[in-house]
C-alpha cells in the first residue's frame, strides 16, 4: 500500500489533492497532509512515504528546497511530485535536475494527478514497481494490425502508417494524449498508448472534421480537450486488444486524457519496458504525428 505526504500551505489545496488521491482508489489512511516542508521532513523517517506531493512556493522552505534536503539526507528513493503555478523553463529544468518525478501545473484535473501518481508509484494496491526485463523488448503489434484499427476509426480518410523510432515521438511540449490500460477486474495499469499532440490533433481533426483553427481553439479549453479525447477514444479502446497477455486476460482502456505535466516515469517507461513499438501516422492533407504502444510488464 502506497504512502503519501501532501505538502501545501493552503488547506484548500491540501483537501483537493487528498480527495483526488482517495477518489483514485488509494487508501485514505495512507494519505497525510502537512503545511510546510519542515513538517514533511519530520514525518519522513516515521511514515517512509512512497511519494511526496508538494507545492513549490511556500513560506519558509520551498518545495524545491524540500526536494534538495531529501536528496542531501539520503532519501533518494522517495518520489516527489511538484504541483505548482511555476512555469519558468529554467525553474522546470532545475526541478528535473534535482530528481523531481513529475511536475503538474495548477489548475489541474484530478485525472491528470492520478495518471501522474500511477506512473510514479503504481496503481492502488500495487506492492512495488514491476521489474525491468533484461531482454530486448518485443514489438507490441504489427503495422497491419494497427492499420486495421485506424481504417475503422478513419473510414473516409487516406492515411499511411509505418514503424518509427522512439526519437520521433514528440513529448517535448509537456503535453501528450495518454491512454492507460489494465486487465479486466484489475486496477493496476500495465500498458500505455502515448500519443504526441501532433498525432492526437490529426486523429481528432479527421474524426471531428475540424480545421487547424478549430483544433487550436479546442485545445485552449478543458471542454475542448475533452471533445478531442473522446474523438480518439474509439481508436484507444480498440488498441487494448493489441497488447499481449501471457495469462490470456484481455486488456481494457482504464482512462485517457490530454496531460499537461512533465513526467520522469513516463520518459523512463518509454525506454525501459516489456515491449514497445512506435508508429508514425500521416493523414493526407492534414499532416503527421507519432504514437507509441508499450507494455509496462510482461
Amino acid at each position: 500500500m502506497q504512502c503519501f505526504i501532501i505538502v501545501d500551505d493552503s488547506r484548500a489545496i491540501q483537501s483537493i489533492i487528498r480527495r483526488a488521491i482517495i477518489a483514485g482508489g488509494y487508501n485514505s489512511d495512507s494519505v497525510h497532509v502537512v503545511s510546510s516542508g519542515s513538517e514533511a521532513l519530520d514525518l519522513v523517517g516515521t511514515l517512509k512515504p512512497d511519494l511526496i506531493i508538494t507545492d513549490w512556493h511556500m513560506p519558509g522552505m520551498s518545495g524545491l528546497e524540500l526536494v534538495q534536503t531529501l536528496r542531501q539526507t539520503g532519501h533518494q528513493l522517495i518520489k516527489v511530485g511538484l504541483v505548482t503555478t511555476e512555469k519558468s523553463e529554467a525553474r522546470m529544468a532545475e526541478a528535473r535536475n534535482n530528481g523531481v518525478d513529475f511536475i503538474l501545473h495548477k489548475p489541474f484535473k484530478d485525472s491528470d494527478l492520478i495518471a501522474a501518481i500511477e506512473l510514479s508509484v503504481g496503481s492502488p494496491g500495487d506492492a512495488q514497481e514491476p521489474e525491468v526485463p533484461s531482454a530486448e523488448p518485443e514489438v507490441i503489434a504489427s503495422v497491419d494490425a494497427v492499420t486495421k484499427i485506424l481504417k475503422a476509426t478513419l473510414p473516409t480518410h487516406a492515411f499511411t502508417l509505418r514503424k518509427a523510432d522512439l526519437a520521433q515521438l514528440d513529448i517535448s511540449s509537456m503535453r501528450v494524449l495518454l491512454g492507460l490500460y489494465s486487465k479486466a477486474e484489475r486496477k493496476s495499469v500495465d500498458a500505455l498508448c502515448v500519443m504526441d499532440m501532433a498525432c492526437a490533433e490529426l486523429i481528432g481533426s479527421a474524426v471531428l472534421g475540424y480545421n487547424p483553427l478549430q483544433m487550436q481553439s479546442a485545445l485552449a479549453s478543458d471542454a475542448g480537450r475533452e471533445v478531442i479525447v473522446e474523438s480518439v477514444s474509439s481508436f484507444l479502446k480498440q488498441v487494448a486488444a493489441l497488447f499481449p497477455s501471457l495469462d490470456k486476460v484481455p486488456h481494457k482502456l482504464a482512462r485517457s486524457s490530454i496531460l499537461g505535466f512533465e513526467s520522469a516515469p513516463l520518459k523512463k517507461a518509454l525506454h525501459h519496458n516489456a515491449g514497445v513499438q512506435v508508429y508514425e501516422l500521416q493523414i493526407q492533407g492534414l499532416g503527421r504525428g507519432c504514437f507509441a504502444l508499450l507494455k509496462l510488464t510482461a
